[in-house]
């Protein structure tokens, strides 16, 4: 069963919930942005990695803004589940920006990246990459993608959310990003059955479709009800 939660930010009690200690070997757990646990690439963390990977189910992750680019980018890529992943692992993976995946018979697109509010400080302490934002390049590959799969799929995992989305969480938002916008397009272009992401620290169901994820563990299939 595919199971999703959101940002970690290298917080490794977060794999000794009740909820994640009982995940089968069959199972997969997806993260919804800010992993976390590649920032200074010193032995404490390699010991983290591995021992993540070493869990009897497999580890997925798209990419936040808390992550040190970087490194991620050292991870050999690989082929899997149809689609272009980093290996961290043996079960520990990192999902690529606008990839379409199948996996356990679901197809899902991933989008990682967003915009740092707190950019200008985090710069100056050198916690910054500007790889956090996907590219003009990166965007025009995802919706090749889904363009590519008819515009539909069965779930998607973003780490922020559409602008309509973004205005319901924070009604005093002051921008909208290009990856807002085109999140934006994905909503109002593609059929889907759940979408969610993490971002804003909140556990929310904001309509039957939309979810936004943070510290609980919730089982993707349990919460599907009816195709957009």
């Amino acid at each position: 069963m595919i199971y999703v939660t959101g940002d970690m930010h290298g917080d490794i009690a977060r794999f000794k919930q009740k909820a994640i200690k009982r995940l089968k070997k069959t199972d997969v757990l997806i993260i919804c942005g800010d992993f976390g646990f590649v920032w200074n690439g010193n032995d404490q963390e390699k010991k983290q990695l591995d021992w993540i990977g070493c869990r009897r189910f497999t580890t997925l992750f798209i990419d936040g803004v808390h992550e040190n680019f970087d490194l991620l980018d050292q991870y050999p890529e690989q082929e899997l589940y149809g689609g272009r992943v980093r290996c961290l692992g043996k079960r520990l993976f990192y999902l690529q920006r606008g990839q379409v995946y199948e996996i356990e018979g679901k197809r899902i697109f991933v989008m990682g990246g967003g915009e740092s509010i707190d950019k200008e400080s985090r710069a100056k302490l050198s916690t910054y990459w500007a790889q956090e934002m996907p590219t003009t390049a990166e965007i025009e590959e995802a919706a090749y993608r889904l363009e590519d799969n008819d515009f539909t799929v069965d779930y998607i995992f973003t780490y922020e959310a559409a602008t309509t989305i973004l205005s319901s969480i924070h009604k005093d938002f002051e921008s909208i990003s290009p990856l807002n916008a085109f999140l934006e397009r994905v909503l109002r272009q593609c059929s889907y059955k759940k979408w969610f992401f993490g971002c804003y620290h909140i556990d929310r169901k904001l309509s039957t479709v939309q979810h936004a994820v943070f510290k609980e563990v919730v089982p993707v299939e349990e919460m599907v009800t009816h195709k957009k």
